[in-house]
């Protein structure tokens, strides 16, 4: 490329890569993505550069990545030089090969595949369609690595996923002990090779589990072998336990040698204040190494400070495989900043990168060994808050108070088929859990520069292909629009206000793909959820239409065939109140006018009630008629061996990790969620409930001491709890389907092979009722007096109040509470008799149940 590769270098926002080639020493720019694929025997140059919109300086960070085999580290730090002249001041890190940051790790979101170089045997043709089989390992649980292994048996464990490529069939092979992260990332993987293929041929994907191989795929490894034991390479890496950090500041000036002073923090946490401005830091994490030049730091000890850095090493007896990180003043790595306490000027660029330092920050590190459980730090955490920036306004919105606008554009598209098209302007604000979208805008305000913003929104039930056509037609869109363009991803409930603000207070998400929506809702009841505290964010969200879904904090339209019901709780706000009337507006325009009738909580109309299936229990609780409350969810996890609890912010159901116990507190009560994929010490933390009871008893915001803490299993939420969570869809909790389980049936759809019991094993079992059996209701062998005898068989009389708090009193079986009513309550809430309730086929029998709080 000769000179020419710095021209324009830095002027583009995002991802730059260049490769140098081993033997010519040439260099060669490559195409991004989110999967790195780097060759053992070259050296990569990248540059992620920063720009700022509203016209401040860009930033920049340089890396310099040296395969375990390249010969050509000294010309590729001579290039790197050049760059770093070009482009001036800027952060400048070394990587080496399996030795990568996380930092570096955290730009290929699908993992990095390393490529050895081949001695081949024979010349292969590829005008022939020859194509060499090859086998890939995949190891971790968050960012995933890939690197090609020797063709053998000997190459499985039983920890991972491998992918055994013979073009045109790709094998995965899923080690037992493998983590459904690692295999979600495998199946990404190998849809990505079929599809890059789909030039030449359509290869066949094969999903198979340990000990349920095909005889073909033993055949290709060279014969049937030992599958090695599952080993701790997942944790060792990915969770890098911190030991002794240590902050030197740097003295003297060259060429005099510069001397290493440790700074005494006097038993306090590092924080910014420990940094001097006037000199040169080096903050030594045991795995990393940052260089920190204060802006008065003199520039001969600046160009010194990474020859003084690799001394250090040397002088310790560590290896120079270590990354050394430079960290200029002013443009510090999140990394970095996440070890000290006390405020860092920096420009947030995106959104993504925002909650991405948020959620860097609030990792707690340290060494695998158990420790309490700080709950003061879970009550307040502004006391133990990493230094978090302010939120600047970096993203245009639609509101921009006292500007006056030159120039706006506003567009929306859906994703179908790998193609946007454009959405019809009656449908803007209008999204379907099922679709995914493209949205751009474009400002022009007087006396500025134009800015754009492209979104790509992900509907919670949206396929992964079309998630994934969503991102990159949104990555395509917004490079048109080159410099000063902001790339943002969306996801459902989570939706940002400067989002929200597009849409002028009206958003709803109906539950469906937009194709069949009208079609599998016609003559049906629709009824939308309203929540939100502001005006751009109360949403609605379309919810199973049964009166259960009701609670009183929030506003409900029901639209019927005649009529459209708003149906107020009261503790419902104005500006939910607000947003209901607009969508009741919007329904009106798209169907036709019908009769609104406003309606507030308990002064409904049978025709309300009948409409919903009838009246039933629903949340309405006096503390839900408040809106002064704080509702928190915590993840209680054990992955990596240690027990922590962290917070989730502005959480959804989606956040309900089935492998993992969470905690919500609701300030009047604590519920512990159990999934049904945690772990032993997990459960055993949670149960014995010794996190909960210190949470509430040191809680010093006037709660009970005494309040009640629940304990309840995945898919059997009550709906004291499913009200917590906006748009909640009772089918997903029911069935507990994960992604990786939806990625299956997806392959599977697509023509796949699954050998072994794949999906069922990924779902949560389904408590059924104990009814009577068909041969029973056949014969009619069975009375009610029986029913309830065999569901029954101590006789206990439970209040009806009792029976629909969880947990359960002990001796009830949680599938038949209605057994253990008595006559009298059971004629009067069930409003059945025993004989005519079990004469019902099951799911009527549920239904009755549901309608009352029976489940």
């Amino acid at each position: 490329m000769g000179e020419n590769w710095l021209h324009n270098v830095g002027e583009k926002a995002g991802l730059s890569i260049w490769r140098i080639d081993n033997r010519s020493k040439q260099l060669t720019k490559e195409q991004t993505s989110t999967r790195a694929v780097l060759k053992s025997d070259d050296c990569y140059v990248l540059l992620y550069t920063k720009i700022d919109i509203c016209g401040g300086p860009s930033t920049y960070s340089v890396f310099l990545w040296v395969g375990k085999t390249t010969q050509v580290e000294d010309f590729a730090n001579e290039k790197v030089d050049d760059l770093v002249a070009s482009i001036g001041e800027c952060s400048r890190t070394r990587e080496s090969q399996e030795n990568e940051s996380k930092e570096f790790h955290g730009y290929f979101k699908q993992g990095i595949q390393y490529v050895e170089p081949l001695s081949l045997k024979k010349q292969i043709n590829l005008r022939d369609g020859d194509y060499p089989t090859r086998l890939y390992k995949l190891k971790g649980r968050r960012n995933i690595r890939l690197s090609l292994v020797e063709i053998s048996p000997n190459a499985l464990n039983s920890g991972d996923v491998f992918i055994l490529d013979d073009d045109s069939t790709i094998y995965q092979w899923n080690g037992k002990a493998a983590s459904r992260m690692e295999k979600g990332k495998a199946l990404d993987l190998t849809t990505r090779l079929r599809d890059e293929r789909m030039n030449r041929l359509k290869a066949e994907i094969v999903v198979m589990k340990e000990g349920m191989e095909s005889e073909e795929f033993w055949k290709i490894l060279g014969g049937k072998g030992v599958v090695a034991p599952a080993g701790n390479d997942d944790e060792e890496w990915e969770n890098l336990a911190i030991k002794d950090h240590k902050l030197y500041r740097v003295e003297g000036m060259p060429p005099a040698p510069l001397t290493l002073h440790p700074v005494d923090t006097e038993g306090h946490h590092f924080h910014r204040k420990h940094l001097d401005n006037d000199f040169s830091h080096i903050f030594d994490t045991g795995s990393q190494l940052f260089i920190w030049n204060g802006r008065g730091s003199p520039p001969e000890v600046k160009v010194e400070m990474p020859n003084r850095a690799r001394q250090f090493l040397k002088e310790q007896g560590r290896p120079e495989t270590i990354p050394v990180t430079v960290c200029p003043m002013g443009v510090e790595p999140a990394l970095f900043k996440t070890h000290f306490l006390g405020s860092f000027t920096e420009y947030i660029d995106t959104q993504e990168a925002f909650e991405g330092r948020i959620k860097v920050s609030n990792k707690t590190a340290g060494t695998l060994r158990q420790e309490k459980v700080n709950v003061d730090a879970l009550l307040h955490p502004e006391k133990y808050a990493i230094a978090r920036e302010e939120f600047a306004e970096y993203i245009p919105s639609a509101q921009q108070e006292g500007e006056v606008v030159l120039h706006k554009e506003f567009k929306v598209f859906y994703v179908d088929k790998k193609q946007l098209h454009d959405l019809p302007l009656e449908e803007y604000g209008i999204f379907y859990s099922g679709q995914a979208y493209v949205v751009q805008y474009t400002v022009r305000p007087e006396g500025g520069t134009r800015k754009f913003v492209v979104y790509h929104w992900h509907g919670r039930n949206a396929s992964v292909q079309d998630k994934g056509s969503a991102s990159l037609l949104a990555q395509t869109l917004s490079s048109k629009f080159g410099r000063g363009c902001t790339l943002c991803r969306v996801v459902q409930n989570k939706e940002p206000e400067h989002f929200l603000s597009h849409f002028q207070g009206y958003m709803c998400v109906r539950t469906g793909k937009r194709d069949t929506w009208l079609t599998t809702t016609a003559d049906k009841p629709k009824l939308y959820q309203i929540r939100g505290d502001t005006e751009l964010t109360a949403t609605a969200s379309q919810v199973e239409a049964i009166a259960a879904s009701l609670n009183s904090a929030d506003v409900y339209v029901l639209e019927t065939a005649q009529k459209i019901f708003i149906w107020q709780g009261k503790g419902s706000n104005e500006f939910e109140r607000k947003s209901a009337t607009v969508l009741c507006d919007r329904v009106q325009e798209q169907v036709g006018s019908k009769e609104k009738v406003v309606i507030d909580e308990e002064a409904e109309p049978e025709e309300f009630w009948k409409e919903l299936g009838g009246k039933a229990a629903y949340s309405n609780e006096p503390h839900r008629q408040s809106r002064d409350l704080k509702v928190r969810l915590f993840q209680c996890s054990a992955r990596t061996g240690v027990f922590k609890v962290i917070e989730i912010l502005n959480f959804c159901q989606d956040d309900l990790d089935d492998d993992d116990v969470m905690l919500l507190d609701t300030y009047r009560e604590v519920y512990i969620w159990i999934g049904t994929k945690a772990n032993k010490k997990e459960k055993e933390k949670a149960m014995t409930r010794d996190v909960a009871q210190e949470y509430i008893e040191l809680a010093d915001d006037g709660r009970d001491k005494d309040s009640p803490i629940y304990s309840i299993d995945a898919g059997q939420e009550p709906i004291q709890f499913t009200s917590y969570f906006k748009g909640w869809n009772s089918k997903q909790a029911r069935t507990g389907e994960d992604l990786y389980s939806r990625k299956l049936a997806q392959v599977h759809n697509e023509g796949g092979k699954l050998l072994g019991p794949q999906l069922t094993a990924q779902r949560r079992p389904r408590i059924e009722s104990m009814g009577p059996t068909a041969e029973e209701k056949a014969e009619g062998t069975i009375s009610a007096d029986d029913m309830t005898k065999k569901l029954n068989p101590d006789g206990l009389i439970v209040d009806f109040d009792r029976l629909k708090v969880k947990p359960t009193p002990e001796g009830v079986n949680g599938a038949n509470l209605e057994a253990y009513l008595s006559d009298e309550q059971f004629a009067t809430f069930i409003k059945l008799t025993r004989a005519e309730f079990y004469a019902l086929p099951q799911w009527k029998q549920l239904r009755h149940k549901k309608a009352v709080g029976l489940f």
